[in-house]
């Protein structure tokens, strides 16, 4: 039950699978642009389920301080039960985190802007950077161009105009919230306080921009 509410199947195999690939694109991604894991002292997954890629985060970068978030309090409990190597608290729909001014050196959160409400994406933007040290790391994914197949026409010329698109915002930080970004919003209008390092737009269908970020 767990895993499905996760990945929306409940195959552990895939689950494990595909936890695995987060986590070493992850580093690919990471070391494309100057930084390794391991040399990252603390080390938040913001958004963390129960568990798929931070388990996997353990191995490459076993020194690394670990924590982990979720606003899922049935997922976190099974985190804190089971994952033992790491840090894990609920958050709540709106910040704070309960984390100290800059005590994070890297953040990523895989598929949670995806579901937040544009007011959300402002605060927790602010939220990540006042957890970040200075020049601390920030990746995260998003819907974009990748997911444009999914939108109605008028959808797709809010997009054009470089506007976020949310569906469902009145359910936040559910699945059944989604949103659609275009590049020209996150980097003009949501990393307010972060620097671009890199972008890695999908190369298939169905799969998340990457932003890589770093705190000014």
């Amino acid at each position: 039950k767990l895993i499905f509410d996760v990945i929306a199947a409940p195959y552990a195999e895939d689950y494990i699978r595909s936890g695995h690939e987060r986590a070493n694109h992850l580093q690919t991604v990471l070391g494309k642009n100057g930084y390794q894991l391991s040399n990252f002292r603390d080390i938040l997954d913001f958004g963390c389920g129960c568990g798929r890629i931070i388990r996997h985060i353990k191995k490459i970068a076993p020194n690394s301080q670990l924590f982990g978030s979720d606003y899922n309090s049935r997922l976190i409990k099974w985190c804190q039960n089971n994952l033992t190597f790491a840090t894990f608290f609920q958050n709540d729909l709106f910040p704070p985190l309960n984390l100290k001014d800059e005590q994070i050196d890297f953040c990523y959160a895989f598929s949670v802007f995806t579901h937040l409400s544009e007011e959300l994406q402002y605060k927790w933007i602010k939220e990540l950077h006042r957890i970040l040290k200075k020049d601390g790391v920030l990746l995260f994914t998003c819907h974009g161009a990748a997911f444009i197949h999914t939108l109605s026409y008028e959808e797709r010329e809010k997009l054009d105009e470089d506007k976020l698109v949310v569906f469902l915002s009145n359910h936040a930080g559910k699945n059944i919230c989604g949103a659609f970004h275009p590049y020209n919003f996150v980097v003009n209008k949501l990393i307010n306080g972060f620097t671009l390092i890199d972008f890695i737009p999908a190369n298939k269908k169905g799969d998340q921009d990457i932003y890589i970020v770093r705190k000014n």
